[in-house]
């Protein structure tokens, strides 16, 4: 768990986030909140701007205005801010309405691959690598948003972990009464955790069966601030990935970006994202509605117990220290498990 003086939002605030789909910004402000603090995204000539969702007069909240003349402008006096920041217009003002209280903060913000990225400093941590897992060609890409009630770390592990597939998932994913013996390697960096696994020829549900050829090995990989990773592979190249971006709203609220890559040609992988979508969409749901229930059993405890943990539990104990902002050294073990 975190250290009662680190909070976990001081340690992400430095990081990149998605926080929108570029098809979502267009003519008009478009809100967004990202660590618990509102944001309007709006679009220019020159390009995309971030900065907090309030104008710096009353704070009337910038999304609900308009962008007129390539500048946004504040619903409630008609305040117009360029792309910038600068205060452009003061409606009735006579003189110069440019001072530097009146600007606005810009926030960085960057597009890569479809996605909005932003982040809340001045001077955040690098870049974060580019979204796609598989080469830019020979592959299809379809892109889902959803929204998880829960606590960062549970929705995290929630993704990443294989054991509880077998009961939450049976059929979909795993079935209880055909486990396998499976290699696992852990291995940890200074940003980041994975875990390879080798032995699992293919998950014996529905959507491996279907959608996924013969497999010689998979990852699970969780990525500095918030992204979570499955990758399946056959011995030659890459078959599957599934990249969730995790932003989070609040402390127990986060819109999750889902990028699902199918090796395929464009119509072929048009054709098995439509079929593998559904099934895609009911783990989802099934994995919503256990975050769901755990968090609301938590809230009945005035102080919870300890959580219990076994060595097959692979990644919370690293998502715990990277979300704490430890500074892990690089580590590397291996185990066996049937999975």
């Amino acid at each position: 768990m975190l250290p009662e003086n680190r909070d976990l939002f001081s340690v992400l605030r430095p990081h990149w986030f998605v926080v929108a789909r570029s098809s979502e910004i267009g003519t008009k402000p478009h809100a967004v909140r990202l660590l618990g603090e509102p944001v309007v995204l709006f679009r220019h000539r020159a390009g995309l701007s971030a900065f907090p969702d309030r104008c710096p007069h009353r704070h009337y909240p910038l999304s609900k205005g308009c962008v007129i003349n390539d500048q946004l402008r504040c619903g409630y006096h008609g305040w117009s801010f360029d792309g910038a920041g600068a205060c452009r217009k003061i409606p009735g003002l006579i003189g110069e309405p440019q001072q530097l209280a009146r600007n606005l903060t810009a926030l960085p913000v960057f597009e890569a691959d479809g996605l909005v990225w932003c982040s809340l400093e001045e001077n955040p941590a690098a870049k974060p690598e580019a979204a796609p897992a598989t080469p830019k060609s020979g592959f299809t890409r379809v892109l889902w948003t959803t929204d998880v009630a829960a606590d960062l770390i549970d929705a995290l592990e929630n993704l990443l972990d294989g054991t509880h597939t077998h009961f939450v998932h049976a059929g979909l994913v795993r079935s209880e009464g055909k486990r396998r013996r499976v290699e696992a390697r852990v291995r940890r960096e200074a940003d980041r955790v994975e875990v390879r696994y080798r032995g699992e020829a293919g998950q014996n549900g529905w959507i491996s069966r279907w959608f996924e050829g013969k497999r010689s090995e998979s990852f699970g990989r969780f990525l500095m601030p918030a992204t979570a990773q499955l990758v399946y592979r056959n011995e030659q190249r890459t078959q599957l990935a599934v990249t969730a971006f995790f932003s989070p709203q609040d402390r127990t609220h986060h819109r999750v970006f889902i990028l699902l890559e199918t090796e395929a040609n464009p119509l072929v992988g048009w054709l098995k994202t439509q079929l593998v979508g559904p099934f895609f969409k009911r783990v989802l749901q099934q994995d919503r509605a256990v975050l769901k229930t755990l968090a609301a059993n938590r809230r009945q405890w005035s102080t919870p117990p300890a959580m219990i943990s076994t060595e097959i539990d692979l990644m919370r104990p690293h998502l715990e220290l990277l979300l704490a902002g430890q500074r892990c050294k690089p580590l590397e073990k291996e185990l066996l498990l049937d999975l």
